[in-house]
């Protein structure tokens, strides 16, 4: 965990999936785990993840667009506590996003690469126009109407 570059804000994610793995995994002197005396059976280990490396997780239906990214780049950051699902930090969008559906690359960490979410820099980026030097923020996609914002003459 020390080596995937997190900064110090990131360590109570760090704290919470050690705490998650510790208890699902044997102990030295009696070989069993904690979940396995709490819940009399053995836990599934083969979901276990290398913390901090890249996922891309893949966007729901509802939020695809056609011809635009299936998926979200994300880094995992641990285990969600109510649901079999993994948590995901999205580079892009700076939010938490829980979710199984993901691919991951263990060999990649983007928290090495990347400002990793601390305290620095988090504004949106500026464009100069080189031919009056204004400054201009990027252009956004636009919103999809629905035919009821068109009106009634409008037909799909």
């Amino acid at each position: 965990m020390l080596s995937s570059g997190a900064a110090p804000s990131w360590w109570g994610e760090i704290l919470l999936t050690v705490c998650y793995v510790l208890n699902r995994v044997p102990k030295t002197k009696s070989k069993v785990s904690p979940y396995e005396l709490f819940k009399n059976r053995q836990p599934n280990l083969s979901y276990f993840r290398t913390w901090g490396c890249l996922a891309y997780v893949r966007i729901p239906d509802p939020k695809r667009v056609k011809l635009a990214s299936r998926a979200y780049e994300c880094v995992f950051i641990g285990y969600a506590i109510n649901s079999k699902a993994y948590r995901f930090y999205d580079l892009n969008a700076k939010v938490i996003i829980e979710s199984n559906d993901a691919d991951f690359d263990e060999k990649k960490f983007p928290f090495k690469l990347r400002n990793s979410g601390g305290t620095s820099s988090s504004h949106t980026p500026v464009i100069r126009d080189s031919d009056d030097g204004l400054e201009v923020e990027p252009r956004r996609s636009k919103r999809t109407r629905t035919a009821r914002e068109y009106g009634p003459d409008y037909m799909l």
